[in-house]
């Protein structure tokens, strides 16, 4: 969901930049949850795999 959410926030500051409105701090908060979207999915990523490294 964290992913999900970070993805609509970016695509949304994007599209608002692009449509030449203010995003007003959108940016900073979108990148914020880019980076926690990102660093959940790292962590996920790793406990997948040494879960499947520890089957073998």
């Amino acid at each position: 969901m964290d992913l999900m959410y970070a993805t609509c926030s970016l695509s949304l500051t994007t599209a608002k930049k692009l449509a030449g409105q203010h995003t007003n701090g959108d940016v900073e908060e979108a990148m914020r949850a880019a980076e926690t979207a990102r660093t959940a999915y790292i962590g996920f990523v790793r406990s997948e795999a040494a879960h499947s490294v520890s089957k073998i």
